[in-house]
């Protein structure tokens, strides 16, 4: 890549907050080239700023206005990195003042260690300074692989400065007692041999991987920034093979749904900032699930947390798909609930997880995950199942304006969803006309039965405020009937009023109203109920409940 390339490419990804990949590309750029070595050092203190915060902001250690401060001050040093580069000041003062200073200060420390490390190599290395022989014949590079496993070798990490650990570490028994329990055939082996000497590019790790027959490489580098180590961790396979899984997107069909196949490539070149022992896990789970040995994976990866966005999202989607095919859908549900806590956005999580909502029922939960879907991507599957989630939580007029952007949109679907919509407008006249049947009653001859059904059909036609307008007119005549009570509360979660239907329980409970009553009344209160209670918390992105 020529210069102005470089810098036309650098800030385009720093215009579009993609600084973290803008850090990696002026890194792979610059390293092993004495000449930027000045500026190559300002962007790896950069970059450890970024991944801090970046890693502290996953973890809620650090406040959003502060976070943002700190992501626009490593903008601005980076785009001061950029103007050095493009006026060719490799050593500009301001970076390589402090540094000439304690370079001299050392400088006489050298001239008296240098001798005696000499000395101390022939003592105690004289392999070294003999070809690299040993009694043995000639020292290798790679480590002893004596298992038929799948073989994975980890690098020492490139350290940017002395402070840095070694994060790789002693665990590779560690790692192989924990795959034994979940009887995986692996063997991590420490490449104790190898001196790094910068951050490895994928090609180069994937090479050496492939001389020393490993399976699967790790490497990264390492700095020691305000007061922590920061770690960028690499891992690739040898055989350049991408973690493509087959994922399932669910779409709802005459029963239940139907499952539609997607590729996804699940990390084979990506950067983490997670510990390496999580990283290395994650990789060995996508693996055996690439292999179709899907109890493997989820024994691993249900195994073990982590405080790092990335792997949460890999790891819980591998997770959501494992239990997707062995029919446990709750145990979907929650990885699913986990998935979108990192990553809200995730589409293929939100359409999934609203389709097991609806198939369980849960027509309220589903509709808002599809919305939060369709706000992204108006996928015709996703409207029309919104428009059978409408119907069956009895919103007739939103599921007839879904329908009919399915017809608009989708040939494939037209068919279904015009039947559906013939039936929804036979309905819509039926409620039109409950309306205008029902005359206002006098408090003395109230009819709470008939009432409600006027009620309902204020709702089904889309029209909750005066259904709620209704209700609450109801309730003056009779503020302890449970059945009008249960369809305030029913027709707020409708609403996506959920902080004021919670309240509403509360008042009712203070009156005598049991839960009981209550849900007798309304599945849609009786589940409500229910998930207050449950000990799991169904996270709701959208909207959350106080």
């Amino acid at each position: 890549m020529n210069k102005q390339q470089l810098l036309d490419t650098v800030r385009e990804l720093i215009s579009e907050a993609q600084t973290g990949e803008a850090l990696d590309l002026l890194e792979h750029e610059w390293s092993g080239k004495p000449a930027f070595r000045i500026l190559l050092r300002e962007v790896l203190s950069i970059g450890a700023l970024y991944n801090k915060t970046k890693s502290d902001e996953s973890k809620g250690i650090v406040s959003f206005d502060n976070a943002q401060l700190n992501y626009n001050k490593a903008n601005d040093r980076l785009l001061t990195v950029l103007e050095f580069f493009e006026n060719d000041e490799l050593e500009p003062e301001v970076l390589t003042a402090g540094k000439e200073k304690a370079k001299r200060k050392k400088a006489w420390l050298w001239a008296l260690l240098l001798p005696l490390a000499v000395v101390l190599v022939f003592l105690l290395k004289p392999d070294l300074l003999n070809g690299g022989k040993t009694g043995g014949g000639q020292k290798g590079r790679c480590p002893e692989f004596s298992r038929n496993a799948l073989k994975i070798m980890v690098l020492p990490f490139y350290k940017v400065n002395r402070q840095a650990g070694q994060p790789e570490g002693l665990f590779a028994e560690k790692l192989e007692s924990f795959c034994a329990k979940c009887k995986l055939d692996v063997a991590v082996r420490i490449n104790e041999q190898f001196e790094p000497v910068k951050l490895l590019s994928y090609d180069e790790a994937g090479r050496f991987a492939k001389r020393c027959g490993a399976d699967l490489v790790f490497w990264g580098r390492t700095e020691f920034a305000e007061g922590r180590n920061i770690l960028k961790t690499r891992y690739r396979f040898a055989d350049d093979r991408p973690l493509a899984v087959e994922l399932s997107k669910l779409e709802w069909g005459e029963s239940q749904f139907d499952t539609v196949k997607v590729l996804s490539d699940i990390a084979s070149d990506r950067t983490f900032t997670a510990d390496l022992e999580e990283v290395i896990l994650l990789a060995i789970g996508s693996n055996e699930m690439m292999e179709g040995r899907n109890d493997n994976a989820a024994c691993l990866l249900s195994s073990f947390e982590s405080g790092d966005s990335q792997v949460m999202v890999v790891k819980s989607m591998l997770l959501a798909e494992n239990y997707l095919r062995s029919g446990n859908t709750e145990a979907a549900l929650e990885a699913y609930d986990d998935m979108l806590a990192a990553d809200p956005a995730n589409w293929l999580a939100l359409n999934n997880r609203g389709m097991l909502l609806m198939k369980d029922g849960n027509y309220l939960q589903a509709i808002n995950d599809f919305s939060a879907a369709i706000g992204q991507k108006e996928d015709p599957a996703v409207l029309y199942a919104r428009a059978k989630a409408y119907q069956s939580s009895e919103q007739l007029s939103r599921a007839e304006v879904d329908l009919e952007k399915v017809v608009k949109i989708s040939p494939e679907l037209a068919p279904k969803a015009k039947t559906d919509l013939e039936k929804t407008r036979k309905e819509i006249q039926l409620q039109e006309g409950i309306i205008k049947e029902i005359e206002p009653q006098p408090t003395h001859q109230f009819n709470s039965t008939k009432y409600i059904s006027k009620v309902d059909a204020y709702s089904r036609l889309g029209n909750n405020q005066k259904a709620i307008q209704l209700v609450e007119k109801g309730l003056e005549a009779k503020p302890l009937d449970p059945k009008l009570t249960a369809k305030k509360i029913e027709l707020l979660l409708k609403d996506n009023k959920e902080k004021e239907a919670k309240a509403d329980l509360k008042a009712a409970r203070e009156k005598g109203i049991t839960m009981e009553e209550l849900s007798r009344h309304s599945e849609t209160v009786a589940r409500f109920i229910k998930e207050l209670k449950s000990k799991r918390k169904v996270i709701r992105n959208y909207k959350k409940l106080n």
